[in-house]
């Protein structure tokens, strides 16, 4: 089974005509570096929610992320 990264979509392991998604270190960084910005400002964390339910809509939140998709 090959694991790509759900964002870029770089190879992160394995091989095979199956595929899973995971998230690589850069897009990972990237993510939590826009997220601390974001959440400094008012709307912020209502901005971050928006975008990573049109990113992950039908998906599982991923651990450690469970505060930005609070109501």
């Amino acid at each position: 089974m090959a694991v790509v990264c759900a964002w870029c979509g770089k190879q992160l392991s394995g091989s095979g005509e199956n595929v899973s998604h995971g998230i690589c270190e850069p897009c990972t960084a990237r993510f939590e570096n826009h997220a601390r910005r974001a959440a400094g400002r008012e709307d912020g964390r209502r901005q971050i929610r928006r975008r990573v339910r049109r990113l992950v809509a039908p998906t599982l939140p991923l651990p450690g992320f469970e505060a930005l998709f609070a109501i």
